[in-house]
């Protein structure tokens, strides 16, 4: 609002001297009286006002308001001093409104633009400050060099190419494109294209050569500039005196001009009286007349050509060196100078300097010499009479012109590229990379060995889980932190992964990277700490592991008759029963600690008096069978079945020497189905059969989903007992 509101009055001050200064002049008018000075003078006071405001608000328009009162001061005489003081007070008013506004303006936009930090402000508008259109750095000025098109480098103007129509003929960018190509009739159209024409001022416009002026008694009558002024209005009977004046003779007589006025002879058909001497009558033959060819006085003296008159028509003999007939018209002589800079002619006719990636084509003593155009350079230089090739060379991507003609990319231990301009490293032995994007230095780091740059530039090993980085080979080999191991090594360009794999817990990295638990007679891999301890199928055990480094075998113990692991590792029979005999397994059930036909095995105490079931090899304590694993011991109704020495157990349990009493084998995870038959972690034991819990019970190193106690691995529904390897599959 702040700059609305000044414009407004600036408007306003303008509107007012305006209309002082109509009044004044149509008020006063008629006689001419020294007063009008007056008025003279609050023009200049109003200019002056005008002129102290900033130059873009405070025209000088302002000023010349005030001018006005000079006006009204005609005729006026004491009125016209009215009218100059109005006038310099509406321009004094305006030029202070105006000074005031433009410094409002300034102030607004100073506060309103703000330009980001590759931006710079020129009046009142954010541009880049590598705009050459406002200059190279903090000015606003345009880059100076003159017909150019121009470039930032570095905050400095540099020349890119010419502007259309002008020429950089001299090879010098310190001046620019210094020929206007389109107005110089040296360098017409072409650098080194001279305009020549005949009898008169040879001139160029739009890069055409035209006539500029002609010579004193000649003209260009037919309009075409390449033959110049070519009708002598002189002497030619078809335009004499000026352009289009034919001479008209009376029946039977010659038409001639002479001295611009029309006459005639009694001569034949191309014979003339050129001597004007009656004695010898028609002397002159117009068709082979050197001086006389056509009509007298029409002399033969085509530019820089030894001429000759040929069925009354001046034609070139010969040229004189080192001038050439090019265009094949006679009629501007031997217009090109072929030892000059002619790009259109260089070193013969019609051999043109091609514009082939030029900016401006220049011809040096008969050799080609262009101004490139950005990217492009003249390295080869065919001379006469082989066609020319213009900037053959593309500069940004040869490796053996890069940049420049001639400048060879050589980078150790790479195979050089150029791109750009700039050389480049394109290629590097293996085993080797240009990791800093230094050239200079090609191929400075060995990607078999370094750590940040392992396999490939840029990819580091990981630190996650790392104790020790180390690359072998171009591969990650790091040591570890305790529990993990570096399992998988990644090889480039993907990604190093560090010390991924949990050894503790993955049953594929089980205690050390390769070591997988062994599938023999196992329902689930499971490791634990580092050790497998996969759950069994029934009858099997995983009572024995294998040492460190060696491999996993499974569940290799037949719990089904092993006394000391009965049903299960660590369930030990010869612990349970009398101490003399203790129980054994299997005899009749497997997995079952029994007496096995010896009741002394089932006597605890020694006051009692037990038996031994043949058909199920369990102990009989007061006339009762016993649960599997229990003896018999002294009672306060008699002998009664014990377990580990407490009560006896319930009829859907057994007694379990590992658990240290009564164990509910058809549903306790820990012994489901068998003293110290354990489920996976997370499952459950249903009928003495183990079952998934859940989804989160599914996961041995991946996700996966329970339904009815089975689990499924990506899509795959597994075996019962199974859950969702690492690697995603069952096991």
């Amino acid at each position: 609002m702040l700059r609305l509101s000044r414009a407004l009055r600036s408007l306003f001050a303008l509107g007012l001297g305006l209309a002082l200064a109509s009044a004044c002049s149509s008020g006063d008018s008629g006689s001419t009286s020294s007063n009008g000075g007056a008025g003279g003078e609050g023009g200049t006071s109003g200019g002056q006002g005008g002129s102290e405001a900033d130059a873009s608000a405070g025209t000088a328009g302002f000023g010349a308001t005030g001018g006005s009162g000079g006006n009204g001061a005609v005729g006026g005489g004491g009125s016209g001093g009215v009218g100059g003081a109005a006038g310099s007070s509406a321009g004094q008013d305006a030029g202070s409104d105006a000074a005031q506004d433009a410094a409002g303006g300034a102030s607004d936009a100073a506060i309103d633009v703000t330009c980001t930090s590759d931006e710079k402000k020129c009046n009142g508008t954010c541009v880049k400050v590598d705009d050459p259109d406002f200059g190279c750095g903090m000015g606003c000025s345009p880059c100076p060099i003159p017909g150019a098109v121009s470039a930032c480098d570095a905050g400095a103007c540099v020349m890119v190419g010419c502007a259309p129509g002008f020429g950089n003929c001299n090879l010098d960018t310190s001046d620019g494109c210094e020929v206007n190509l389109d107005a110089d009739p040296a360098s017409c159209g072409a650098c080194g294209n001279i305009c020549v024409t005949n009898h008169g001022t040879a001139g160029c416009a739009s890069g055409s050569c035209t006539v500029q002026s002609c010579d004193a008694g000649f003209d260009d009558c037919d309009g075409v500039p390449q033959n110049g002024c070519e009708a002598r209005t002189n002497v030619d009977p078809k335009n004499c005196g000026m352009c289009g004046k034919t001479c008209t003779p009376t029946p039977g007589a010659q038409a001639v001009c002479n001295s611009g006025t029309c006459g005639e002879k009694a001569c034949l058909a191309f014979r003339g009286d050129c001597n004007n001497n009656s004695q010898d009558a028609c002397e002159t033959n117009l068709v082979i007349d050197d001086d006389n060819c056509g009509f007298c006085g029409n002399k033969c003296d085509l530019p820089n050509a030894v001429t000759k008159c040929d069925a009354a028509q001046c034609v070139i003999d010969s040229c004189v060196a080192p001038f050439e007939d090019c265009d094949g018209d006679p009629r501007n002589g031997c217009e090109v100078d072929t030892s000059k800079q002619n790009a259109l002619h260089c070193g013969a006719c019609d051999r043109a300097c091609s514009g082939a990636g030029v900016d401006t084509a220049t011809c040096d003593a008969g050799v080609c010499t262009p101004y490139c155009a950005s990217g492009f350079g003249d390295c080869a230089h065919p001379a006469f009479p082989a066609a020319d090739d213009g900037c053959e060379q593309d500069v940004l991507t040869d490796p053996d012109n890069c940049g420049a003609c001639g400048s060879v990319c050589t980078l150790p231990g790479a195979e050089a590229g150029c791109a750009g301009g700039k050389c480049v490293v394109a290629n590097c032995a293996t085993g080797t990379g240009d990791c800093d994007s230094d050239p200079f230095n090609g191929c400075e780091t060995d990607l078999l060995t370094t750590e940040d740059h392992c396999g490939a530039c840029g990819r580091a090993c990981s630190d996650t889980g790392v104790a020790s980085k180390l690359c072998n080979g171009g591969l990650c080999v790091s040591g570890c932190l305790p529990g993990l191991g570096n399992c998988s090594t990644p090889a480039a360009p993907s990604a190093d992964d560090g010390c991924e794999s949990d050894v503790s817990s993955d049953p594929l990295n089980c205690g050390s990277c390769g070591r997988a638990c062994g599938t023999t007679n196992v329902v689930s891999l499971v490791c634990a700490s580092g050790a497998c301890a996969s759950t069994c199928a029934a009858g099997f055990g995983n009572c024995v592991q294998p040492g460190p480094g060696a491999l996993d075998d499974g569940c290799e113990t037949p719990v089904g008759s092993d006394d000391v692991n009965c049903g299960g590792c660590g369930n030990d029979c010869t612990q349970q029963g009398s101490p003399a005999g203790s129980l054994r397994c299997g005899f009749v059930t497997a997995g079952e600690c029994g007496c096995v036909g010896n009741s002394g095995r089932c006597k605890v105490d020694s006051g009692t008096n037990p038996t031994c079931s043949a058909s199920s090899g369990l102990c009989v304590c007061g006339g009762n069978e016993c649960r599997p694993g229990e003896a018999c011991v002294v009672g306060g109704s008699g002998d009664e079945c014990s377990c580990e020495g407490g009560a006896g157990c319930a009829a859907s349990e057994v007694c379990c020497q590992s658990a240290g009493g009564c164990v509910d084998v058809s549903a306790d995870p820990d012994n489901c189905g068998a003293c110290a038959q354990a489920c996976p972690t997370g499952f459950a034991c249903t009928s003495g059969a183990c079952g998934c819990s859940g989804d989160a019970s599914c996961n041995a190193g991946s996700t996966g989903t329970c339904s009815a106690g089975v689990c499924s691995c990506g899509g795959t529904t597994c075996a019962p007992g199974q859950r969702c390897l690492a690697n995603g599959s069952c096991g």
